[in-house]
């Protein structure tokens, strides 16, 4: 949740988001314009890489479960493939 989603998180610097991944799932390469994030797995095994690599992948052949909290009530999100070719009108 963000504060798109729940107002009440308006100032606070806060947000949390739950990420569900099916087995070998992926999380898209993205960055946070306006924060940063930390993350908890409760389930499963989480490759996680940061920085350049940015991927957040499900190893197992189990479902995975994972909260990320980043350090800001509305952090945006830019999908790097989106970004680089699915921009419209095309780069």
């Amino acid at each position: 949740m963000d504060v798109t989603k729940l107002p009440g998180l308006n100032t606070l610097g806060i947000s949390l988001f739950r990420l569900d991944y099916a087995p070998y799932g992926l999380n898209p390469p993205h960055t946070h314009r306006r924060g940063i994030e930390i993350l908890i797995a409760l389930e499963g095994n989480l490759y996680v890489g940061f920085v350049t690599s940015n991927q957040l992948f499900n190893v197992d052949k189990t479902d995975a479960v994972a909260f990320v909290g980043p350090s800001s009530q509305n952090p945006g999100v830019i999908q790097i493939a989106k970004a680089m070719f699915g921009s419209d009108p095309p780069i």
